[in-house]
């Protein structure tokens, strides 16, 4: 993982991403490094806290280059936090500790599912 500072409010992170499909959890269908603008944003919570994170900033563009790839409907392509909200992973930029929240993106479509695993499973016979 490689981090930078943009300014006071944004740094630059080169990370992994793991695509996963809600309809069977535990299957990774990749894993790919990519590099975002994380934006720092203030969230106030209902007992009085209050945390400064870093979120990713992820572009419709982005989300388009995987719906064409995988062949998946943009509408079920979702990009969740990895964990819970309150598991911030804290990531030394430039000398300074920051917390940053990341994400994976997941594939909420079950039909998908099943073509695209049938389609890989053939290409594994077919060679």
């Amino acid at each position: 993982m490689k981090a930078k500072r943009l300014s006071d409010k944004k740094i630059h992170i080169t990370c992994d991403m793991d695509i996963f499909c809600s309809s069977v959890p535990e299957v990774l269908i990749e894993t790919f490094s990519a590099r975002f603008v994380y934006k720092k944003v203030k969230s106030h919570y209902v007992d009085g806290t209050t945390i400064e994170a870093y979120y990713a900033n992820i572009k419709p563009g982005f989300i388009a280059g995987i719906c064409n790839k995988y062949r998946i409907k943009k509408k079920f392509v979702f990009t969740p936090h990895k964990g819970r909200m309150g598991n911030l992973v804290v990531v030394d930029v430039e000398g300074e500790k920051v917390n940053v929240v990341f994400c994976d993106i997941l594939f909420a479509d079950p039909e998908w599912y099943t073509a695209w695993n049938r389609e890989k499973q053939l290409k594994i016979l077919l060679g």
